[in-house]
């Protein structure tokens, strides 16, 4: 679904969209240049891009929305946050800017997955799901094919899933396509416990709760947690 049919009038103080980052990116550039609000060369249009948005990141986004615009009184503001993790001392600081927020200033925040994003940030934010409503079939298959299988081939799949990222220098990047695969085992699992009602397809749901609440964790390893689901699940 596009994000335009979710946003036309910018009049929220902070939106919360989660889906494809530069998809999104792109998107809402479009529709803050149809409010009437110029983005190149505008110092009242910010944008930040973080791997992990830490306390002291989030202390720069306070200051930076109490500055004056440069244009007249009534003139937007905003401040567009791109990241894909945000540290727990982060979320309370931005927590406090969104209880009192500032007149005509307008928050983005960008991320791949919400999960870790605690219950009274997120309830001050307008939250929007850009994420497609299916899986592929590809990815549904791999899951399948995790859960049903020996120990032995569910660590083969989690190689195979850590290798495709060799190449990135990014944690942030590995960290999204392994929560997006314990999502999919968890779509799986549910599709397969709605026909077994059995009580090891419901511990096998916990221990993907717990491996997803981890690795939302800082500092945590993908590697070492695919790998412990791979031989309790």
């Amino acid at each position: 679904m596009s994000l335009k049919s979710h946003i036309t009038d910018i009049t929220h103080h902070a939106y919360l969209i989660v889906g494809d980052r530069s998809h999104i990116k792109e998107e809402l550039f479009d529709i803050i240049r149809s409010n009437g609000i110029t983005i190149e060369g505008n110092p009242d249009v910010m944008y930040r891009n973080f791997e992990i948005c830490t306390i002291d990141d989030a202390r720069e986004l306070k200051s930076l929305q109490v500055q004056k615009g440069v244009d007249a009184a009534g003139t937007k503001k905003i401040l567009i946050i791109d990241t894909d993790f945000f540290t727990r001392e982060a979320q309370h600081a931005l927590l406090k800017v969104f209880e009192e927020p500032a007149t005509d200033v307008h928050f983005f925040i960008l991320m791949s997955s919400a999960n870790n994003i605690i219950d009274t940030l997120l309830s001050r934010c307008n939250v929007i799901n850009d994420t497609p409503i299916q899986n592929t079939a590809v990815e549904i298959e791999r899951a399948k094919k995790f859960i049903e299988g020996e120990k032995e081939d569910r660590l083969s799949i989690v190689k195979e899933l850590l290798g495709a990222h060799e190449k990135y220098s990014s944690p942030s990047v590995l960290k999204g396509d392994a929560l997006s695969f314990l999502n999919t085992i968890e779509i799986a699992l549910n599709s397969a416990s709605d026909m077994r009602n059995t009580k090891e397809d419901f511990i096998s749901l916990q221990e993907v709760w717990k491996c997803r609440k981890y690795m939302n964790q800082q500092g945590s390893s993908v590697k070492m947690l695919l790998e412990h689901l791979s031989l309790v699940i």
